[in-house]
């Protein structure tokens, strides 16, 4: 069936040479359900990483220095964040909370239902919220914050426009006696965040991306990359997430007996060949890839341009990496258009948001696959974190930075589970589970 209420009854694209390519080039930001080839796992399991390398000690993936584009990969263990000052409240309320929401945009369904989600679960309890529109802007998103501090508001909760930027903000109002929870990307570990209630970008991604790897299983893979924003942790991880996937099935498939770490690693390096030249390859594994010129910015309209200017300068394209569901949609608008069927000729996947149009296109088999990450969950799950931490005296002084939701892929085998439209317009929300550092280690370690 086909419910495409977004589709776009006109427009007109000037296509680009395929010189233009390599405007993904920049420099490296510094920051900050897997079955192995052999199992009878499906890819809704959640990924196990593990955490050693061949001699023994933890591995690589766990200590590199550019943690943007991994973020979501999870150590063994945390250390402590309990030192840091968060500015959480000393008893429990009962009071009417006010709280600020900085939201990054509102230019997709995604974005509104976030906001839409995060008032409604306000308004049942009888607490006001203030939201305002970043724009993308990480400009107006400090002066968001200033606001909600002169304003007074109980708690902050912020959808970062820049981690970098986002993590003085969330200082300035811990300074000022504001406790913040992030939503949407994780910040570095050392800032005054409670946590951040996110879908895991690079897992997702991952999940996704072995489903690819076996589709893919004996051809050649030439891909075609589209970021939401090329610079933005969730936009590079989930690209890296995908490359990470694809190039571990691939050496299962060769009978090469590499770690999911080190595959991750093959993954990261060729994110940093994009970054400085605007594609990458990796000839043992036949798996090359073509950055898209400029940042789609999540969106249909983004995502049709930047499927169209890449089909276009790079013809024999036969899979896409999509940051997000939007991007996906608009993506295969253009391929349809430009004559290609999608499904067979070219392959489509997604990383992220589970909207209910990329999951009507699983059905029909045009989409291969997309990640786990409904609105409304990440609006519930910050909205019951904030009433454990006022109402229920949760202590949230040392959480794990991100609270994820759980990282599946959805495709042709278990999308009717997920799909729930028309009664919302993304996938059913399960909401996520709180974990501390004490209790996430006790789980996870060695």
């Amino acid at each position: 069936m086909k419910k495409i209420a977004t589709k776009l009854l006109t427009l007109v694209l000037i296509l680009s040479m395929v010189a233009t390519f390599a405007g993904c080039g920049q420099d490296t930001p510094q920051n900050s359900a897997t079955p192995s080839a052999t199992s009878s796992a499906t890819p809704n399991e959640p990924a196990d990483t593990g955490s050693e390398g061949q001699s023994g000690d933890l591995h690589e993936i766990y200590t590199y220095g550019d943690v943007l584009s991994l973020s979501g990969i999870k150590p063994p263990t945390f250390n402590s964040r309990a030192h840091i000052f968060k500015a959480l409240p000393e008893e429990t309320t009962d009071k009417k909370l006010k709280i600020g929401l900085s939201i990054v945009s509102q230019n997709t369904a995604w974005f509104v239902e976030v906001g839409d989600s995060i008032k409604r679960f306000c308004d049942a309890k009888g607490w006001d919220l203030t939201m305002l529109i970043a724009e993308f802007s990480p400009e107006k998103q400090s002066e968001h914050v200033d606001t909600f501090i002169t304003m007074g508001v109980d708690v902050i909760l912020i959808d970062p426009t820049d981690v970098a930027a986002a993590k003085e903000m969330v200082q300035r109002a811990v300074d000022a006696g504001i406790p913040c929870i992030g939503i949407g990307q994780e910040l570095a570990e050392d800032s005054a965040i409670v946590t951040s209630v996110m879908s895991n970008s690079y897992m997702n991604a991952f999940n996704v991306g072995l489903v690819a790897g076996d589709y893919f299983e004996g051809q050649p893979i030439k891909a075609g990359a589209m970021f939401g924003k090329l610079g933005s942790g969730s936009s590079e991880s989930r690209i890296n997430g995908f490359m990470g996937a694809i190039l571990y099935k691939r050496a299962q498939q060769a009978g090469d007996n590499i770690s999911k770490e080190d595959a991750m690693i093959l993954g990261q390096k060729m994110l940093e060949q994009i970054r400085a030249t605007g594609k990458a390859i990796n000839e043992k594994y036949d798996f090359e890839v073509l950055c898209s010129n400029g940042d789609a910015e999540w969106s249909e309209i983004g995502g049709m341009e930047a499927a169209e200017e890449m089909i276009t300068g790079y013809p024999d394209v036969n899979l896409l990496l999509v940051d997000q569901d939007f991007m996906a949609v608009g993506a295969l608008q253009a391929v349809e258009q430009m004559g290609y069927e999608p499904g067979k000729d070219i392959q489509i996947i997604s990383a992220a948001d589970s909207y209910y149009i990329a999951l009507e296109y699983i059905q029909e088999g045009k989409i291969l696959a997309t990640g786990y990450g409904p609105a409304a969950a990440i609006g519930e799950g910050v909205i019951n974190l904030v009433d454990k931490i006022f109402v229920q005296g949760y202590d949230a002084n040392d959480m794990v930075i991100s609270t994820d939701l759980d990282p599946i892929a959805i495709y042709s085998e278990n999308v009717d589970d997920f799909y729930d439209y028309p009664n919302t317009q993304f996938a059913k929300a399960i909401v996520p589970t709180y974990l501390t550092i004490p209790e996430y280690n006790a789980a996870h370690g060695n």
